[in-house]
């Protein structure tokens, strides 16, 4: 993956901005906090001042040295999950016995992944407390070290790590 800049958070309201600025020192040295300066936001387009200062989920790019927010883009962040095609310890598994398809390990953190995942026989936590969604429903909610095994197979459709 190249490397991205660091994302600051996500703001579900505006009022939430302050909490992220750079802290005012005051003569006692405790922190105090302010809402963004014209300057601080000089760069941005109106369409990213509009967002800025919505209650609609956003990502802000700031420089913490300056204050100055760089850039401000509709969403939150990505999840942390992640999937790769095996099942390593500590994974949460999406498992098959069908050989050429392969075990599918989730790991990384919370999230969901949609995907297509012909015969899927089992799926297990790892460490993980996790569930899994396939063609016409979805699995209960299971703790680490715990697994749902299936009668016949499914074609996964989500695996989501809580």
């Amino acid at each position: 993956m190249p490397h991205m800049p660091r994302l600051v958070g996500t703001l579900t309201c505006s009022l939430a901005l302050a909490v992220l600025l750079p802290a005012a020192s005051t003569a006692s040295g405790v922190a105090t906090y302010s809402t963004p300066t014209a300057a601080q936001t000089a760069t941005l387009t109106p369409a990213e001042l509009t967002l800025l200062n919505s209650d609609q989920p956003k990502t802000i790019l700031m420089d913490p040295t300056t204050g100055d927010i760089i850039s401000v883009t509709a969403g939150g962040p990505s999840p942390d999950i992640s999937h790769h095609s095996v099942c390593n310890t500590g994974d949460g598994c999406y498992k098959t016995n069908d050989p050429p398809y392969a075990d599918v390990g989730f790991y990384g953190g919370s999230g969901t992944v949609d995907g297509d995942w012909p015969e899927r026989s089992a799926y297990y936590s790892g460490k993980w407390t996790v569930s899994a969604c396939w063609a016409i429903q979805c699995g209960p909610k299971i703790s680490p070290g715990s697994q749902v095994t299936f009668t016949s197979d499914v074609t996964g459709t989500s695996f989501t790590i809580y």
